[in-house]
């Protein structure tokens, strides 16, 4: 009887242990598939902006945004780079440069404040007013079109139609440029 009882008891304390190496095995399975659904839906997720100041709706995933979200921000990169007097001209370039790619960072930051030297030693002054921004999600540029008025002193010395090419990126949902140039008048 009690060889018997010994038996039936380690008969089920054998199936107490499998039992409980199923439940830790489900509780395992549950994690890995909780941390990789966790990754999915971060890399998947999409902001949606709604600020006073713009009437569409944005939205910005992880690599992509929408061309509202674009346009905004090309509106705000071109008024920073080519909207200035000789008085705010540094400061709006050094607010410029924080926009920028670090691998276009450098080259920019020359350029600007070069430019911004003799911005304040010659006293002009610059108006961009756009006309058309064209976006091409796929190659990641935005080619602006708009009318550059130029002054020296409060005098108009050129007004002159032009066209820019921004070349941009989203990492992480962050908007950046590479590089704003001009393009060749046709």
């Amino acid at each position: 009887m009690l060889t018997a009882e010994y038996l039936n008891k380690n008969a089920n304390l054998k199936r107490d242990n499998v039992l409980l190496k199923f439940c830790v095995l489900c509780i395992g399975c549950t994690a890995l598939f909780n941390t990789f659904f966790l990754l999915y839906t971060r890399n998947s997720q999409r902001i949606i902006l709604t600020p006073s100041t713009i009437t569409d709706r944005m939205e910005v995933g992880a690599h992509d945004a929408s061309t509202g979200y674009i346009n905004a921000m090309t509106r705000e990169v071109i008024n920073l780079a080519l909207t200035y007097t000789s008085t705010n001209a540094r400061a709006q370039f050094r607010q410029l440069l924080t926009i920028y790619a670090s691998e276009g960072f450098q080259k920019a930051k020359g350029e600007y404040f070069s430019l911004a030297d003799i911005i304040e030693k010659g006293q002009s002054s610059s108006v961009f007013y756009i006309q058309d921004i064209v976006i091409n999600p796929k190659t990641q540029m935005v080619t602006i079109h708009g009318l550059r008025r130029q002054y020296i002193k409060d005098e108009k010395i050129e007004d002159v139609q032009q066209a820019y090419a921004l070349v941009y990126v989203i990492q992480n949902g962050l908007f950046s440029i590479k590089a704003l140039t001009p393009m060749e008048n046709k």
